[in-house]
């Protein structure tokens, strides 16, 4: 089960021993719903919504949704809900954008 690094490029951020900016935040792990299953290993786009929550948008294992996870959700964190289903017209997200009300 991988696990999957969110980096905040909007600030400064530490570099890595390799260079790269550390993330921000790393969650990963079976209670996630992010990592590879019996379908197969998701496409994952993640971005973090005006509200503080950390949105991931999850298609190519199984049904394409949406999983919320809290503001300080990090390492095996459950999402608080699911956006899944038929009615919500969701279907492998290439770009994913959360607008706020």
């Amino acid at each position: 089960m991988g696990s999957t690094a969110l980096v905040d490029r909007a600030r400064p951020a530490r570099r890595g021993p390799t260079g790269s900016p550390e993330p921000v935040r790393i969650i990963g792990g079976r209670r996630t719903r992010l990592g590879c299953n019996s379908h197969g290993c998701p496409n994952v786009a993640i971005t973090i919504g005006t509200d503080g929550l950390l949105y991931a948008a999850v298609s190519g294992a199984g049904p394409t949704r949406i999983e919320v996870f809290g503001r300080p959700a990090h390492g095996d964190a459950a999402p608080l809900r699911t956006i899944a289903g038929l009615r919500t017209g969701l279907a492998s997200p290439n770009v994913f954008v959360v607008f706020m009300r």
